[in-house]
């Protein structure tokens, strides 16, 4: 399931599509730096809710 944006990830099945989606990547510099920020954007915001989380376990 995903809630952010859909950039943050790119679902492939097959090695083809494996081979593609990094053809994609490597050849486009924009898409390439599209994909990152989103890439990070979902990874900070994962960090957060897990910190938060931890922190709100810890004071109880």
């Amino acid at each position: 399931m995903q809630h952010g944006n859909p950039l943050s990830i790119t679902h492939v099945s097959t090695k083809l599509e494996l081979k593609e989606a990094i053809n994609l990547l490597l050849s486009n510099p924009e898409i390439l730096e599209a994909n990152q920020g989103a890439s990070k954007e979902a990874y900070e915001s994962l960090s957060s809710c897990i910190v938060s989380s931890i922190w709100n376990l810890l004071s109880c």
